[in-house]
């Protein structure tokens, strides 16, 4: 992907992020006010800003933060493709776990994201970087 695309992380915890840079793992998911599908472990991003306006899915986000990715590699999937990567990988669609396994196993075949229509999933905080 290329470097210079900007991407919108939406979050209530913008001060903690540009101090400490994006973290992954329970903790952070316990932090955090997002209640949507988390189909692997990794920093969800936006293609636009849209789900964080007015009306949108994502509307009580109180900062939006621009970033670039350096990747290379990204499984672009939908719905019905995670769910025949989970069939794939034998994971149990309920199984806590299943978003570590599921990142676990796309690491190991060279993949450092996920797209999901809109939405896209960097495994390593390390690779998205603030604006």
């Amino acid at each position: 992907m290329d470097n210079k695309t900007i991407l919108y992380h939406g979050t209530n915890n913008a001060e903690s992020i540009i101090k400490e840079g994006f973290r992954i793992g329970k903790d952070v998911q316990e932090e955090s006010n997002y209640l949507g599908d988390n189909f692997v472990e990794g920093v969800y991003l936006s293609k636009t800003r849209e789900p964080f306006e007015e009306g949108g899915q994502l509307e009580d986000v109180f900062d939006v933060l621009e970033v670039t990715v350096s990747v290379e590699k990204i499984l672009k999937t939908d719905i019905k493709g995670i769910r025949e990567l989970y069939k794939k990988f034998k994971i149990n669609e309920f199984d806590e776990e299943g978003p570590v396994k599921l990142t676990a196993y796309l690491k190991n075949e060279g993949y450092e994201g996920l797209e999901l229509e809109d939405e896209i999933v960097i495994f390593d905080p390390e690779k998205v970087h603030l604006k």
